[in-house]
């Protein structure tokens, strides 16, 4: 089931310049629809104690982690031509799918608690697109007959976020 509405701005067809024409006649698909969204987590933790000992020292106890899998469907756009904007919203950017990892490992010394953390978004360093030019449905290629100088057209606000990595402390009082 798509999300549908007849105009995507609630205002149209109440303003001066609006006219019967200029408002659509039926139905289309919103700029919001997004029709599948998928996500999984997977999430194990050891408790204190557990696992072989090296030499005293046990690294599995009290460790978790975390592995999140998402991912979504491409949201609509309007396609267009050199000449002319094709059927609004008939257009759909590509799915994104994204891993992310989260470990965690409690530890107690002079009586503080305290947890180190590794956060990895998008573990795999994918290149997830979230807009596109509407001539081509590509992020990286304007159409042709457009100039293709670099400086304009590598859109970096075209894809998602690319893989960050969070190393941390938590202190618990």
């Amino acid at each position: 089931m798509n999300s549908q509405a007849n105009h995507d701005d609630p205002w149209q067809g109440y303003r001066d310049d609006d006219s019967l024409e200029s408002t659509p006649k039926r139905p289309r698909v919103s700029g919001w629809d997004q029709p599948h969204r998928v996500s999984a987590q997977f999430t194990v933790s050891f408790p204190e104690g557990y696992g072989p000992d090296f030499f005293g020292i046990r690294p599995f106890q009290s460790l978790s982690g975390s592995i999140i899998y998402r991912a979504d469907a491409g949201r609509p756009y309007t396609p267009s031509t050199k000449a002319k904007t094709l059927e609004p919203m008939s257009g759909r950017r590509p799915w994104t799918y994204q891993w992310d990892l989260r470990l965690y490992r409690d530890f107690e010394s002079f009586g503080i608690r305290y947890s180190l953390f590794a956060d990895v978004r998008n573990l795999f360093d994918r290149e997830n697109v979230l807009s596109v030019f509407s001539r081509t449905g590509k992020p990286d290629d304007p159409g042709p007959g457009e100039v293709s100088y670099s400086d304009v057209y590598d859109r970096w606000d075209y894809y998602a976020t690319p893989r960050r990595i969070n190393l941390g402390i938590r202190v618990f009082f």
